[in-house]
């Protein structure tokens, strides 16, 4: 369990805390600067305060959103979803069978820039788009691993920068995540079934739910 106590972040320009999420298999490297929750994190009075909800409210509100991770920095928020998948891995299949996932999803989101990235033996969708709905530009990849569907996503109200998205692209390549043995392997013969990955991702890559947490702590700041 992770535990975020009050002065705990040491101010260094460019160090980093690693975060891991136990229910994915990851790691993931975090500039310390930034304001990190996780689902398992033990609120502090301060935190509760600040976010205006108890430690079992601020539990059922991560449980119930399917978030794993959020943070928030100076100028652009940054958090991982997670549910269940129908497919072990989505780097057990073919370039081609997920570029077909991939136009389906670009598709769903409006998306004019994608593309498929791997990165330490894992394939990731990578995407970025502009949500009209809620006014957000979003940058996000999304992959399949250990039957969870799970996705990285960047928002923030204006466009990203080059430089924000190397920073992004930075973390991305640094996120560490251990294949089970049980889930190496597809069974025989699995396809992509289009419709229930395309379900998961937009599940996971609704992103409207985490602007409770975003406005609350920016109003305090």
């Amino acid at each position: 369990m992770l535990v975020l106590v009050p002065g705990f972040v040491v101010h260094a320009e460019g160090t980093t805390q690693d975060y891991t999420i136990n229910d994915l298999n990851m790691t993931v490297s975090l500039n310390q600067d930034w304001y990190t929750l996780t689902k398992d994190t033990t609120l502090s009075a301060e935190q509760i305060e600040l976010l205006g909800m108890s430690q079992t409210e601020f539990e059922q509100y991560f449980t119930n959103n399917q978030i794993d991770l959020y943070s928030m920095s100076d100028s652009f928020d940054f958090f991982i979803r997670s549910n269940d998948s129908d497919i072990n891995n989505l780097s057990n299949y073919s370039n081609q069978d997920i570029q077909s996932l991939a136009d389906e999803i670009a598709k769903s989101s409006n998306s004019l820039q994608y593309q498929l990235w791997k990165n330490q033996g894992l394939t990731y969708i990578e995407s970025s788009y502009y949500d009209s709905i809620n006014s957000l530009y979003i940058y996000e990849f999304y992959t399949v691993v250990n039957r969870k569907n799970i996705t990285f996503t960047a928002q923030k109200l204006t466009e990203f920068t080059d430089e924000e998205k190397t920073e992004i692209k930075n973390i991305m390549e640094n996120v560490k995540i251990e294949i089970l043995d049980q889930y190496k392997n597809e069974e025989s013969g699995l396809a992509i079934e289009m419709t229930p990955l395309l379900s998961g991702f937009l599940i996971v890559g609704g992103v409207i739910c985490v602007g409770i947490i975003i406005l609350l702590t920016r109003k305090k700041h």
